[in-house]
């Protein structure tokens, strides 16, 4: 085994475990092979299908700090930047807790028929429209 469990041999993570001081290096590595996600197409649409890419980026993204924070919190020599790093994780966690609570909101309101209230106009039948032109 070459790291820690989750952690491929040759990953970034993986790496990391290695070597701290690495990482430097790495991400310049990194920034260099990999675009940056602001320079990513989008397409111009408010679809689902487009909000459920942007939430599954983000989850991807969150889990990435959280490996990382949680690699920290496991090599850190000290106690205060222990805490630091399970601040961090904490914090990470919330965040994805959050953003499913968000995904699932939308979801459930995506699903669901749509209410009209009482003071909205009742709409024409398609057949009706053009009576009396």
């Amino acid at each position: 085994m070459c790291g820690p469990p989750a952690a491929r041999c040759g990953s970034f993570v993986d790496t990391l475990w290695r070597d701290p001081g690495a990482a430097g290096e790495l991400t310049r590595k990194r920034s260099l092979m990999m675009p940056a996600a602001d320079d990513r197409t989008r397409t111009a649409g408010g679809d689902a299908g487009d909000l459920g890419l942007l939430f599954h980026r983000l989850n991807n993204q969150l889990g990435i700090i959280l490996a990382n924070a949680e690699l920290l919190e496991a090599k850190s020599a000290d106690e205060m930047a222990r805490a630091r790093a399970a601040q961090v994780v904490a914090s990470v966690l919330d965040a994805m807790t959050t953003a499913r609570e968000i995904r699932l909101r939308f979801r459930r309101r995506q699903t669901q028929p749509v209410r009209r209230r009482r003071s909205d106009p009742v709409p024409a039948a398609p057949h009706c429209q053009n009576i009396g032109q």
